[in-house]
């Protein structure tokens, strides 16, 4: 297949996944987008993506980080624009298993594995990154997932698939 039919073959499917994305997690995208896009031009690094991919709870290992910027940046520039960046991570998002993925978020407030965090840590993350949860919504949700003043997992993965936040 020539060079020009793989391309126009790639473009396609990016376009074809990020139409899978919902309003919501297109906006959460272009927030991470745009947070990370210290300068304004518009693009962001190889350390800005990993930094990114983290913040999205999204596999973010030196060899995963390489082969997102290898998808991206065809023209070899060092930086991704925000296009790029929505057509790769909408196929990326797909691809992941919520349960997975709601699993290593868990652990990285709970990295000895006790089932158990601290609820102000969560707190903290849930009130201010993304679409920011307000003081009502995070007093219910709590509500919902503690379990000796901790948050319990079991009961936070319930929480999170019984109702949109």
């Amino acid at each position: 297949m020539s060079s020009a039919k793989t391309q126009a073959r790639r473009r396609l499917r990016r376009e074809e996944s990020s139409l899978q994305l919902t309003d919501e997690q297109v906006n959460e995208l272009k927030e991470a987008f745009e947070f990370f896009n210290k300068s304004g031009n518009g693009s962001i690094s190889k350390d800005d993506l990993k930094t990114v991919l983290q913040e999205l709870s999204l596999p973010h290992g030196v060899s995963d980080v390489q082969d997102m910027m290898n998808e991206c940046d065809t023209s070899k520039t060092g930086a991704i624009t925000f296009p790029m960046f929505l057509s790769m991570m909408s196929s990326r998002m797909m691809q992941v298993d919520s349960e997975e993925n709601l699993s290593g978020a868990f652990k990285v407030f709970d990295p000895e594995l006790t089932g158990f965090i601290e609820p102000g840590k969560l707190r903290e993350q849930l009130t201010s990154l993304g679409e920011p949860l307000t003081t009502a919504e995070w007093n219910e949700f709590s509500a919902e997932c503690m379990k000796d003043d901790k948050i319990d997992y079991m009961m936070f993965v319930n929480a999170l698939f019984s109702k949109k936040l």
